[in-house]
């Protein structure tokens, strides 16, 4: 994470950077939309509002929206390592495109190593609105726009996966509020189902039904209903508590909530899926699509590295925290390169390795809930 502090420039208003809407004679395509990050930063959170992805040429100043909301959909950049979030799907005309353009909320929220929330805004560069990559902020509106400039053509496999680049976000934080001075962004486009043959999904969903019987339940995510089963291997993580297995877990779980969704299956191409891990979130994540959360989470989020692994006292240790982390029989630990599989409790440990980077969300007591491996995914430019 680069903490290079510069000067924001001037303001424009936002008819310098708005396309028009516009037809175009190609046929109508298919396309479903990803989030996806690799996760270089030193903060454990970084929560932006998306509100509108879309297609565009700049030669005929047109934009074709792939996802557009007035209130957005907040996404934590930092938990996309190794999973395709999924947005939704839209029909867009096949044409040439030469932009991918993001809108997202201006204000956005910072978590540090401590667990303290901090307020931030996004602060423009330059006014440019030609050079990639660079952040256009309307303060009158509250947005910005972050621009990639170059061919997108996602008609191949009509999957576009936007891909934020963490390593590259530089983050003023001695201004009140911080300011986010740089973030960027490119667009993935697969060719081929092999690309994704080792990709996991998630997605929003509001619980709707839950089927003890079946171990099932029932959620849904813009006007689709997903038939979600769970088996014995699935994790629940609610209160701040893991809950494994299929009758632990769907006792946890709560009608009109929200739910963060890891599923094996693409849920663009199917509504019957298997739940690798559920996480409740609060009915304002899915139904308000950008309220705050109303779940609250007294566990602190940090990344760092490995520093000690004592299996005597099943405890480790980080180079971003002081004290020795516990690992209980309900911690639960995701190790590349079986990202979207889970270790537990004393495996977690077996399994961990001196001079991985991690991330490691802990309770008052300095257990471990859950231990993630960071590592970059998608490398590849598109």
């Amino acid at each position: 994470m680069k903490r290079k502090v510069l000067i924001g420039g001037a303001l424009f208003t936002s008819a310098l950077y708005f396309y028009s809407c516009g037809g175009t004679s190609s046929s109508p395509q298919n396309v479903d939309l990803y989030l996806t990050d690799a996760p270089a930063t030193d903060f454990p959170s970084i929560v932006v509002n998306v509100k509108e992805v879309s297609l565009c040429n700049t030669g005929t100043n047109t934009c074709h929206s792939l996802y557009k909301s007035s209130t957005g959909i907040n996404v934590d950049l930092t938990q996309l390592n190794g999973v395709m979030h999924y947005v939704g799907s839209s029909t867009v005309p096949s044409g040439n495109y030469n932009r991918l353009q993001v809108r997202i909320s201006q204000s956005a929220t910072v978590v540090d190593n401590q667990g303290n929330q901090n307020n931030a805004i996004f602060n423009p560069q330059s006014i440019n609105q030609n050079k990639p990559n660079t952040i256009h902020c309307d303060q009158n509106a509250q947005e910005c726009f972050i621009n990639f400039n170059g061919t997108v053509n996602p008609f191949a496999m009509g999957k576009l996966i936007v891909d934020f680049v963490l390593k590259d976000m530089e983050i003023d934080t001695t201004k009140t509020p911080w300011e986010i001075i740089k973030l960027t962004m490119k667009p993935i486009t697969p060719k081929s189902e092999k690309e994704l043959k080792d990709t996991y999904y998630e997605f929003y969903g509001t619980i709707t039904n839950i089927d003890s019987a079946n171990n099932s339940v029932t959620a849904s995510w813009k006007n689709t209903n997903y038939s979600v089963s769970l088996t014995d291997t699935t994790v629940c993580e609610v209160n701040d508590v893991n809950y494994i297995g299929a009758s632990n877990c769907i006792a946890q779980l709560q009608t009109n909530y929200c739910a963060e969704f890891k599923v094996k299956e693409d849920p663009a191409q199917n509504t019957n899926l298997t739940a690798i891990k559920i996480e409740l979130k609060g009915q304002g994540q899915c139904e308000g699509e950008g309220d705050e959360e109303n779940y609250s989470s007294n566990a602190i989020e940090m990344i760092g590295t490995v520093q000690s692994i004592d299996t005597n006292n099943n405890t480790f240790t980080i180079d971003s925290y002081s004290n020795p982390i516990s690992v209980t029989n309900s911690t639960v630990c995701e190790h590349y390169p079986q990202l979207g599989q889970y270790a537990y409790g004393i495996d977690c440990l077996t399994n961990l390795q001196t001079g991985w980077r991690v991330e490691v969300k802990i309770n008052a007591s300095d257990e471990a809930i859950s231990i993630e491996r960071k590592i970059e995914t998608y490398s590849e430019e598109s």
